[in-house]
């Protein structure tokens, strides 16, 4: 083997360490599964479980704004357990919003866009009532 063969195949990503140790595909089915999320909700079908409805944008969103409301102590769980306030997971997940209004700008339907506007405005405006109203029981 040439110096040209052995200096080619230590740089060929076929040799490398992050190559060599990287995890196979073991079956079809994982292949299917990490194919988007068809193949997984096939998996979850075949599985004998329940796909979801599907998740869109306006899903996300108001997933993470379910989210700050619980942390706020604004919203309950299912089996009406009040929430926990937890005021820096409140705030992180307002940012995250705030965050995927500045990156999605301009790309979004004006219906997102609506919705994640006043999302936002409800929820940072119920984060500092949240805030003066802890900060004055103490």
């Amino acid at each position: 083997m040439s110096s040209d063969d052995r200096d080619s195949d230590k740089t060929s990503s076929h040799n490398s360490p992050e190559t060599r140790n990287a995890p196979q595909m073991e079956t079809k089915s994982h292949a299917r599964m990490m194919s988007g999320s068809t193949g997984f909700i096939l998996q979850v079908k075949e599985a004998g479980g329940t796909p979801s409805v599907g998740a869109d944008f306006q899903t996300f969103i108001l997933s993470i704004g379910s989210s700050a409301l619980y942390h706020m102590g604004d919203a309950a769980l299912p089996d009406g357990t009040k929430g926990q306030i937890n005021l820096p997971m409140a705030q992180l997940n307002i940012e995250v919003l705030g965050m995927l209004e500045d990156k999605t700008r301009g790309n979004l339907t004006p219906d997102e866009e609506k919705l994640l506007s006043n999302l936002l405005c409800d929820l940072r405006v119920r984060y500092v009532d949240t805030l003066k109203k802890s900060k004055d029981d103490t």
